[in-house]
């Protein structure tokens, strides 16, 4: 789901920040046939000395470029659905999931900054007895969340750092509330999975998490800790939507450093696991 109240600078999934559609331009995929060019009514294609060149600011998302682009160098990011359209959908998979113990997670962007769309499908999914996962930063009200209790499975709550100031500082918003909603989450004994996104030298100190293992051990022992070393998958996305890469060259912590922390966890009785590493260790 698209639109998120957090502007992550790793954030591997920029089309989903904002909550408005967006074109993505795939320059790889294009002809030069000029398609795009003669349907658009803002003029916001040009092709000048065999350049294309795509003027977002003037785009108004007709979307007649995209019916003509033969080449699909031109993507729609960003539809309008109801529930009945999206659960339609999800619902073919219905005989994977029963075999599979499988289910449907509600993602984005914030699934939650979407509260209506979002709780009536959960109550709708539950209705066809699957599975339910909110995948969720946190950032939210607490009347939002606690209302997606009852129909809600399992809650993925990324936390990216736990010290306010670096928290905004990377995501452009304090973590209060984040924190807070995670202790309610955790007294409630909801059933969560805490993952940290690990990215070296930005929030992969161990003070940052030494504090953050004793509060979720403090409050609710029964949990298990993701660790997900950064990776590059989504930076190029970023030239396909007009938008700049905020950490260019970041890279993942060690695997040395990884094991350090994964002790700060492991030690408060937690149990962790690390992506692309070995499996969860109490």
């Amino acid at each position: 789901m698209k639109g998120c109240p957090l502007k992550c600078l790793w954030c591997h999934n920029p089309e989903s920040i904002s909550f408005k559609p967006e074109i993505d331009y795939h320059p790889e995929f294009c002809i030069g046939c000029g398609a795009c060019v003669t349907a658009c009514p803002t003029q916001s294609h040009r092709i000048e000395d065999g350049q294309k060149t795509f003027e977002r600011e003037t785009c108004q998302l007709v979307g007649l470029c995209l019916d003509r682009c033969w080449a699909e160098a031109l993507e729609l990011k960003g539809r309008k659905y109801d529930v009945a359209q999206v659960l339609e959908e999800v619902l073919e998979d219905q005989p994977f999931y029963q075999n599979t113990g499988g289910g449907v997670t509600l993602s984005g962007g914030e699934p939650l900054a979407q509260p209506d769309f979002s709780l009536n499908f959960l109550k709708a999914a539950k209705e066809k007895y699957l599975h339910t996962v909110v995948d969720t930063s946190g950032q939210v009200q607490w009347e939002v969340l606690k209302s997606a209790l009852p129909y809600t499975d399992l809650f993925l709550v990324d936390l990216k750092c736990f010290t306010a100031r670096r928290h905004k500082s990377l995501t452009g918003v304090d973590n209060e509330l984040i924190k807070a909603n995670l202790r309610h989450l955790l007294a409630q004994k909801a059933a969560v999975w805490i993952r940290i996104p690990l990215i070296a030298g930005c929030n992969d100190q161990p003070e940052e998490w030494q504090p953050a293992a004793e509060m979720i051990a403090g409050l609710n022992p029964d949990i298990t800790v993701h660790l997900l070393p950064y990776h590059k998958f989504g930076e190029d996305k970023y030239s396909r939507l007009g938008k700049v890469y905020q950490l260019p060259g970041a890279q993942p912590p060690s695997s040395a450093h990884l094991d350090a922390l994964r002790r700060i966890f492991q030690n408060k009785g937690l149990r962790v696991s690390v992506k692309g590493m070995e499996k969860s260790q109490a």
